[in-house]
């Protein structure tokens, strides 16, 4: 058995997909599955944007061979205005899958049910010009600039003009 799951970890890859308002915006390297069963990407991305997110979600997906799956679904908190990426931390974000698998004991007739879970770590932050400026976007005053700023993007977004 053991010989297997090994055979198994070497073929697994893990990466993760970043979406910001339900947009692809980057995803990051496929990385092999240590024997302790994590992965360390380690990577810093810029992303250039003229409103606040409503949504910042992180897809982690498996990969054996050629057959992907998603795991996990995180959703993250868009940070506060203080939070730079000069002063941002990481943070624990627990994640379960909602497929099942069973484990079958030799030892007895009995099977175990399993998840799979675990913590992804992420930080957001924003970033600063060269007058240590926080560059957030404006945080819209109320429900009709929400809509005005959502017309304007129009003209910065193709996706959204649709």
């Amino acid at each position: 058995i053991e010989k297997k799951r090994r055979n198994k970890l070497i073929r697994t890859k893990v990466f993760v997909k970043i979406y910001l308002n339900h947009k692809l915006v980057y995803k990051t390297t496929e990385s092999q599955l240590q024997n302790d069963f994590t992965v360390k990407w380690a990577q810093i991305f810029n992303v250039f944007m003229i409103s606040r997110p409503d949504s910042v979600i992180l897809q982690l997906f498996e990969k054996v061979d050629s057959t992907e799956r998603m795991i996990a679904e995180v959703l993250i908190p868009t940070p506060d205005d203080n939070r730079t990426c000069q002063n941002y931390a990481l943070e624990d974000f627990d994640f379960s899958s909602s497929e099942e698998f069973y484990m079958y004991l030799k030892t007895s007739n009995q099977s175990e049910l399993f998840f799979t879970s675990g913590k992804l770590k992420a930080g957001l932050g924003w970033g600063v010009d060269e007058n240590d400026t926080v560059l957030a976007p404006p945080k819209p005053q109320n429900a009709s600039s929400a809509v005005l700023y959502a017309e304007d993007m129009k003209n910065f977004d193709a996706i959204a003009a649709l």
